[in-house]
């Protein structure tokens, strides 16, 4: 917005002089005449970077105008009544300079709005489109890194179908006591993602896919596994969850919310329970004694906050009995 200057209008003089014989305002174009009060020469402030920009060129042809002499003297003011104050012919008629030198002259184009941005998507498409052809496909080189171990999940499909429900079972027990003996759980994951995924077709009909397996791998190393849309997150944390709950040190997944957590529970928890884990699940309003059965389970299904606040409350327990969570490991 404009401010009104603190200077006072000085009073008009009671005769025109000899060098101020005509109005001023009256010779100017249309739109300058409209210009509010304090745009008036005679109430401006000194200082003109205090309008903004495009008033600020207005004032300086208005000045311009307001010390040139009458148009009985020269040409000038008729030249700059003819054609818009802002614009070069104007300033030049007031210099003195032809009209015609500035016939044709080029105004400034602005870019439309936005323009810049959709060229810097425009070429960001391009740059990534360049680096993927220069590096390749990510996807293509993670699933050639965890393809030999695939490969040889795939190896022992047939013998896991062969396999009656119990003896899916010993299975597990099997791979308890080799984990609880100090066996690398790398050196037993290939056999337990292939346990898992003939669970997961006789518990839930659902037959986890290669991708799904390199999945659960990612997320066994520690890392972030991140899939495309349709590539079935849920199931993939079936198999990580199974291969570390063999330790007997307990899994938690953790999921956004408790509806997220009672779905897993009662839907992923199926191939758990059918290969003879333990599987819990914590909610809110939950009693000290429920939260405790549910942690000490072979695999938990927790929200994130009541996890936190778990964690918190463990902090002030006076004794070991009152603690909730088992040791993170």
């Amino acid at each position: 917005g404009l401010c009104l200057a603190h200077r006072r209008p000085r009073s008009r003089p009671s005769a025109p002089s000899a060098s101020r014989s005509f109005d001023s305002r009256s010779r100017l174009p249309r739109r300058l005449r409209r210009l509010p009060a304090v745009l008036s020469p005679r109430r401006r402030p000194r200082n003109r970077a205090f309008y903004p920009p495009r008033v600020a060129r207005h004032l300086g042809d208005l000045r311009r105008i307001r010390h040139a002499a009458p148009p009985h003297v020269n040409g000038a003011m008729s030249a700059v009544a003819s054609v818009p104050a802002a614009s070069l012919a104007a300033r030049h008629a007031v210099r003195g300079a032809p009209a015609k030198a500035t016939r044709g002259a080029p105004r400034p184009v602005r870019a439309p709005r936005g323009s810049a941005l959709r060229c810097d998507a425009f070429l960001d498409k391009i740059k990534k489109g360049v680096e993927g052809a220069l590096k390749g496909d990510p996807a293509a080189k993670t699933q050639a890194k965890y393809q030999a171990r695939v490969d040889a999940i795939n190896a022992m499909e047939p013998v896991m179908k062969a396999l009656s429900d119990d003896q899916l079972r010993d299975k597990t027990k099997t791979l308890q006591k080799r984990a609880r003996d100090g066996v690398d759980l790398d050196a037993l994951l290939v056999e337990s993602f292939a346990l898992v995924r003939e669970a997961s077709s006789r518990a839930l009909g659902l037959r986890p896919f290669d991708v799904q397996l390199i999945g659960g791998m990612i997320l066994h190393e520690g890392s972030i596994a991140e899939m495309r849309t349709g590539e079935g997150k849920t199931l993939v944390s079936a198999l990580p969850a199974f291969l570390n709950a063999l330790s007997g040190k307990g899994v938690h997944v953790v999921t956004v919310n408790d509806y997220l957590a009672r779905r897993d529970a009662e839907w992923i928890g199926q191939i758990h329970k059918f290969l003879g884990l333990s599987c819990g699940l914590i909610q809110a309003g939950m009693s000290e004694e429920e939260r405790r059965a549910g942690y000490g389970s072979d695999v938990t299904y927790v929200t994130n906050s009541e996890l936190g606040f778990d964690y918190l409350r463990d902090n002030l327990a006076q004794t070991p009995a009152e603690l909730g969570l088992r040791d993170f490991n």
